[in-house]
């Protein structure tokens, strides 16, 4: 389908932005397994929410780096899926 459900808009105007990877953010985030390359500039995704925390004090999918277009549904996503129900700084109104 090409239309957003309510809890996808929901988290879109409450949860999350898009942003340009700074060198801050490149050292700052987690390197796991399977972690890919961020250049300066590159479009991220993050919660608003605990976007101040250092990476360490983040729970999982707070940030991600789609590395295409094709993929920012697929991160956005997964940041539901996994860092949604665990994030302790969404406010409970949300």
């Amino acid at each position: 389908s090409q239309v957003l459900n309510d809890l996808q808009c929901l988290i879109r105007l409450h949860c999350i932005e898009v942003f340009s990877a700074t060198l801050a953010d490149i050292h700052n985030r987690p390197r796991g397994k399977g972690s890919k390359h961020v250049g300066i500039g590159q479009v991220g995704i993050r919660c608003i929410h605990c976007r101040h925390l250092p990476s360490n004090a983040q729970t999982n999918q707070a940030v991600s780096f789609p590395s295409s277009l094709s993929l920012v549904y697929e991160s956005v996503r997964n940041w539901q899926r996994f860092h949604f129900t665990t994030c302790t700084h969404i406010p409970v109104a949300i």
